[in-house]
């Protein structure tokens, strides 16, 4: 697999239960069994249905973006609307800076 310092392999020596159940049930493999890359898959898999089981919580204050629509979304909607931010110019030329 990939190389070892991937931020994901960080947790494979004691990785955390929701990502072993995750490895057994929808493929039938015990974690050490994974190859570094199919491991840091895992783990992002782990992450998106967490934060997708979060989100569809009753009560839940996420919100789901479009990566493809980042920053701008973060300029005209999540920092405004989600968190109660206006952004002045020079914040928004900051966020188009960093993105580029």
């Amino acid at each position: 697999g990939g190389g070892g310092a991937a931020v994901c392999l960080r947790s494979k020596h004691r990785p955390l239960s929701v990502l072993k159940n995750l490895v057994r049930e929808e493929h039938g493999k015990e974690l050490r069994e994974l190859k570094d890359d199919e491991f840091c898959a895992a783990h992002l898999a782990s992450l998106c249905e967490s934060a997708y089981k979060e989100y569809k919580e009753p009560m839940s204050l996420g919100q789901m973006v479009n990566y493809a629509d980042l920053p701008r979304v973060m300029i005209e909607n999540i920092m405004p609307n989600h968190f109660g931010v206006s952004l002045d110019t020079d914040a928004i030329e900051r966020i188009w800076d960093v993105n580029s």
